[in-house]
């Protein structure tokens, strides 16, 4: 496991002397937050809000931009942050192979709401991802129904009263 004193975003120390940058690979999101405005913004190097960017990158722009950004020495962790969902999106699968190989010293990370985690923990693992992070936005099925206005769960749309119990807290998929 990489040194986590050189993650940005568990370390305080780490802000001022380690850099990361956010790919933006995942279009899709299986979540219709009701609170969500995901916006092109650029791909985030130091940025403290990694959804936003100007476009999305192909698995293949994506590494180009840490080829780009690795001449800064002080690059330790490359992540996916959206602004869909990652684990929702073959690209997010795709740029992890392609930079893991190209960039083996890097702290992979990704950010997620969990809904699919169970169905991808091990090939996140097999592809090198060292830290998850996971947003749970209640542990309450009818908090769930009013942040969601919608779970996609295998191929059904899940509206309603409904949406509760699929709320990523429950861990199902």
């Amino acid at each position: 496991m990489q040194n986590l004193e050189c993650h940005p975003c568990f370390s305080e120390s780490a802000h001022s002397s380690y850099g990361r940058i956010h790919l933006p690979v995942a279009r899709l999101c299986n979540l219709g937050c009701r609170y969500c405005e995901r916006s092109m913004g650029g791909p985030s190097y130091h940025s403290y809000r990694p959804a936003v960017c100007d476009r999305l990158v192909s698995p293949g722009e994506a590494l180009e931009l840490v080829e780009k950004y690795s001449r800064d020495h002080r690059l330790r962790v490359i992540g996916i942050a959206g602004p869909g969902e990652p684990l929702f999106n073959h690209e997010t699968f795709e740029t992890l192979e392609l930079v893991g190989s190209a960039f083996p010293g890097r702290i992979l990370c990704l950010s997620t709401n969990g809904l699919l985690l169970p169905r991808h923990a091990e090939t996140l693992d097999q592809l090198g991802v060292s830290t998850v992070t996971v947003t749970i936005n209640t542990l309450r099925p009818g908090t769930a129904e009013r942040i969601y206005r919608h779970a996609i769960v295998g191929r059904e749309v899940i509206r309603g009263p409904e949406v509760g119990p699929w709320y990523p807290g429950r861990w199902r998929g």
